[in-house]
């Protein structure tokens, strides 16, 4: 699923980002405060960052005219959290159930095959992903081709918040890789949900029980939901068609939107 404005210019956003360490983010911005002529000065720029966190809540008003923003549901990707599962001696180990899964995903989104084992090898390493883990900081482990990083920002995600994949919000081509069906089949469910004819999960299971037992389905789907909540979003700011901030951010019923995790490359004048 492509999003207007999306992938062009938050390349630019992740080939900076996974460029720099904490360490030299944190110089680049002492720098950045040692230009400032007055403490007033450094308070205003504090204060500008607060104002686009805040404005940077999932489907919140942009209150700029300068500047666009731009909000991407993630919820309907591929969570590559739900390879791994923990054996009764704590060891991190591969589900093949999930595997073939990703497997398909991959494939249709016309990646290379070889991807599949460089994430692999990056889950089995870090057993241990923070909470606050973002795709931005998974590209800084994994060996990936700059052009290639586009297509793996709309493919997939990690996240440890929200593992389920909502087929609310994915593409036919993604239903028909995660369900394993073919294109026509993935395309009929898609309209279905789209319509409203399908709406949770049972109606899913009830539709797709013509070749299945509900046990089996029940199985294979058990990280599938269908809901109109998006627990799982990006949000994006650009300026003359470049990005200068990329936040991440998950819902939760008690507290609502939350960002978690946040790049800002440089901030322009709001207004």
């Amino acid at each position: 699923m492509r999003y207007n404005g999306f992938v062009l210019p938050l390349v630019l956003a992740v080939l900076i980002a996974i460029s720099l360490s904490s360490t030299a983010i944190y110089s680049t911005q002492n720098r950045y405060f040692e230009n400032f002529t007055s403490a007033d000065s450094k308070l205003n720029y504090l204060r500008m960052i607060k104002s686009l966190k805040a404005a940077s809540i999932y489907k919140k008003e942009n209150p700029w005219q300068t500047i666009i923003k731009t909000d991407i549901p993630l919820s309907g990707l591929y969570n590559i959290n739900n390879l791994t599962t923990r054996s009764l001696s704590g060891r991190t180990i591969i589900d093949e159930n999930q595997l073939q899964i990703f497997s398909r995903v991959i494939k249709v989104c016309d990646l290379p095959d070889t991807y599949v084992g460089k994430i692999l090898t990056f889950l089995e390493y870090y057993s241990e992903i923070s909470i606050d883990f973002t795709m931005i900081d998974l590209l800084a482990f994994v060996d990936i081709p700059s052009e290639k990083i586009p297509d793996i920002i709309i493919c997939f995600r990690v996240s440890t918040r929200s593992s389920r994949i909502n087929l609310k919000y994915s593409s036919a081509e993604k239903i028909g890789a995660l369900l394993d069906l073919s294109i026509s089949e993935a395309s009929a469910i898609r309209n279905l949900i789209s319509d409203g004819r399908i709406k949770k999960k049972s109606d899913l299971l009830g539709y797709l029980d013509k070749t299945e037992t509900i046990i089996g389905l029940k199985k294979r789907l058990r990280n599938i939901i269908i809901s109109d909540q998006i627990d799982h979003a990006a949000t994006y700011w650009t300026m003359a068609n470049e990005t200068f901030a990329y936040f991440e951010q998950d819902f939760s019923t008690e507290q609502g939107w939350s960002i978690f995790a946040e790049t800002i490359l440089w901030l322009p004048e709001l207004r």
